[in-house]
Order: C-alpha cells, then sequence, then structure tokens
C-alpha cells in the first residue's frame, strides 16, 4: 500500500516539474493560455533588409590628443598652429634661429622617407573649432613658405623645423603692441608635392605626458642687450584639417569609412518584421574586410565604431548610443561582428530609426580608408550578414 502511495506521489511530483518547465510539453502548454506563451524567433539577414548611403560627418578637432600632418595619395592634412605668450619687452630683440619643434607619434602612413611639409605664414582669423571652414574658404595664407623639413621621421625623435626669423621677428613686435595682436594668427603646415607620408605628432592637449614633453613649441634664439638666450613658447592653439581630393560618395559597392576626412558608412534596417512588444535577445551584424580596397597605416587602431542617436520631435540629438566592433579571422578574411542588440531594441520600442553609422575607430588620428563588401557584392560569402533572435512576450 505504501508502495501505491509512494509512486502516486512521484507521478504528481513529475507532472508539476513538467508543467512548469521554461520550455512547456505538451502538458505544461495545455494549462498556459496561448496568449501567455513565450516564443523565441530569429531573422536572418534577407529578412532584414537594410539601405546604406556614405555620408560626411561634421568633426571637430579642437582639444584632440594628436594632430595629423602631410599627404598620402587622394588625403591630405594639413596642420594649423598658434604661438602666443611672448614677452612685449623683445620688440627691439634680435632673432638669431627659430624652430618649430614637433614629437612624432607612432601613426604613419606611406613612404616614411618622403615626408615634407612647408610652413606658411596665416593671414586671416581661423577657429580651433574648425579650422578647415578658414582653410577652404582662404587664401588665409601666403604662398610664399616661411620654412620648411623633408627626410624620414624616427618615432622616439623630436622634428626640427626651421623657421624664418623675420616671421618671428613680427610675432615679437606685434606682442608689444596690444592693437597689433591680432596680426598673430600662427602658421599653417602643408605637404610638399612630393611627399607620400602622413604622419601624427602630439598635440598640446595630449594626456600621454602629463608633464608636456612632448607638447610642440617654437624655440628662438634671441640677442638684445648684447645678451643672447633661448626662448621657448608654447602653442596656444594647434589643431588640423583633413580632405580628399577625389573621393565620391557614389557609385560605391562598398561600405566605406575614410578617416581624418570622416566619411562613414549609415545603414538604416527595416526592423518592422518585428513585432514591438519583443524582447531582442540577440542582433549581430558581421561585415567582411575588402583588403585590397583598404589602406592601413603603421600602428593604427583595428577597431570599427558604430553610433546611434536618438531624436526629439524638433529633430535635435538627444542621446548618442556607441558600440564597438573588433576583428576576427574567418576563412582567411578579416571580418567584424558587431553587435547592435541595443539599437534593435531601441528601434522597435521608441527611438526614431535613422540607422547606424560605422566608422573606423581611429577616424581622427589617422588617414585611413577600410572599405567592407556590401550586399552588392557578386560573392554572397562577403557579402553583410544579420541574424536577430528575439522573444515574443505575453500580450
Amino acid at each position: 500500500m505504501k508502495k501505491k502511495y509512494l509512486f502516486a506521489g512521484l507521478f504528481s511530483l513529475i507532472f508539476l516539474i513538467t508543467a512548469c518547465d521554461d520550455n512547456p510539453s505538451g502538458a505544461g502548454s495545455s494549462v498556459i493560455p496561448a496568449t501567455d506563451a513565450v516564443t523565441s524567433k530569429t531573422l536572418e539577414t534577407d529578412s532584414l533588409p537594410f539601405t546604406f548611403e556614405i555620408i560626411q560627418k561634421s568633426v571637430v578637432k579642437s582639444g584632440l590628443e594628436y594632430f595629423l600632418l602631410g599627404r598620402h595619395n587622394n588625403e591630405e592634412a594639413v596642420g594649423i598652429i598658434k604661438f602666443s605668450g611672448f614677452p612685449d619687452t623683445l620688440a627691439n630683440a634680435t632673432v638669431i634661429s627659430a624652430d618649430i619643434v614637433l614629437f612624432p607619434s607612432n601613426y604613419s602612413l606611406g613612404d616614411n622617407s618622403s615626408f615634407g611639409i612647408s610652413v606658411h605664414r596665416i593671414t586671416s582669423s581661423w577657429s580651433v573649432v574648425s579650422p578647415g571652414n578658414a582653410w577652404v574658404n582662404g587664401p588665409i595664407y601666403n604662398k610664399t613658405a616661411e620654412g620648411s623639413f623633408s627626410g624620414a621621421i624616427i618615432d622616439t625623435q623630436a622634428v626640427y623645423i626651421p623657421l624664418s626669423t623675420t616671421l618671428v621677428k613680427d610675432w615679437l613686435y606685434y606682442a608689444s603692441d596690444v592693437s597689433k595682436a591680432n596680426f598673430n594668427q600662427g602658421v599653417t603646415l602643408i605637404a610638399k608635392s612630393n611627399s607620400n607620408c602622413t604622419r601624427l605628432f602630439y598635440s598640446m592637449d595630449n594626456d600621454d605626458y602629463t608633464d608636456n614633453s612632448k607638447d610642440p613649441y617654437l624655440r628662438i634664439i634671441k640677442e638684445l642687450n648684447g645678451k643672447r638666450d633661448t626662448l621657448l613658447v608654447a602653442p596656444e592653439e594647434d589643431s588640423y584639417y583633413a580632405f580628399s581630393k577625389n573621393f565620391s560618395t557614389s557609385n560605391s559597392d562598398d561600405f566605406v569609412m575614410q578617416s581624418g576626412v570622416s566619411y562613414r558608412t549609415k545603414l538604416k534596417f527595416d526592423v518592422s518584421r518585428i513585432p514591438q512588444h519583443a524582447h531582442i535577445s540577440n542582433a549581430t551584424l558581421t561585415l567582411t574586410l575588402n583588403s585590397a580596397e583598404s589602406i592601413i597605416g603603421n600602428n593604427s587602431t583595428d577597431s570599427l565604431g558604430t553610433t546611434a542617436f536618438q531624436y526629439n520631435s524638433a529633430g535635435a540629438v538627444t542621446g548618442e548610443y556607441n558600440i564597438i566592433g573588433y576583428p576576427a579571422i574567418e576563412n582567411g578574411n578579416k571580418v567584424y561582428v558587431i553587435n547592435f542588440t541595443l539599437f534593435v531594441q531601441g528601434w522597435i520600442n521608441k527611438w526614431t530609426n535613422e540607422g547606424m553609422e560605422i566608422f573606423h575607430l581611429g577616424e581622427l588620428y589617422s588617414l585611413d580608408q577600410l572599405s567592407f563588401y556590401s550586399n552588392k557584392h557578386f560573392d554572397v560569402s562577403k557579402r553583410p550578414k544579420i541574424k536577430v533572435t528575439y522573444l515574443t512576450l505575453p500580450n
């Protein structure tokens, strides 16, 4: 008799466990209303249509830790730097020599031995917030060079660019007269025509060296009243402006990211097939690098950034969300798997779906160009792959 009761008790316990399982069996499903069931679904690439376009972003380069100088192929970076803080008592000093001293970082693109720049006096006012506006709307500089440098650069050694003593003498004179202070607009550093190299240099805002040992400066050897000494002057501001001579955003079959110039690829996904009450458990985008069309410099960062924006009713940005994608090797190709679960969840809930922008994580510190196979590529295996898994929640 006891065995019968024990068997009956075990049977009841098993029934209860089965009914409460996370993945209901037939018995469990029979006691759970269909509207309260949680189901999992996965959408593959063809079930989540998207469009893409290449856009250019306006990126403020003030306060950056580095600035770019030089040219490589069709891309160029022009440096702009202004020195201030000259004593107002040196109007009568004789300038024996002067140099702009720069400290290179380890990033380079192109033939290092061909690096060459010329220095020109700026003749119009400019803003470090948007130096390119002044540069392209010129002329803001004299065509006659006030100094130049050519030759290979060693990462650990400072670069000394000889500067016209006449120019520096003018700066000392301007400092002695308040009414002429605005005449000192600094200099621009432009790649020479035979240069095919871009280098990265530490700016006045670098955080790598808190002792300012890598900050650029102006070195002046002067003589006044028979006394010769050296004057070191720090920049008031520095920045760079990058541009491309023939970069085209039309008829591109690739997703393209051009650093320095800040071109990005914007993807907009059609998420209408996902129920609005769904919970996104995982969403990934896999991109394959087109190595033949990519140009990546030495010691460049190897990651991608993605960003999505949230807007208010007036169209102003109220939030920015960022994700990083890291590379891996798959079947001999470099691929990036970007987990954009957060973005998809936002789009189906309440975000304005303006898609996401993909960019090179080093877009402010390099002139690299990264190209990825798009959905137009003939080789299906190299096209972008999308996988979204979601749970449909109870009504």
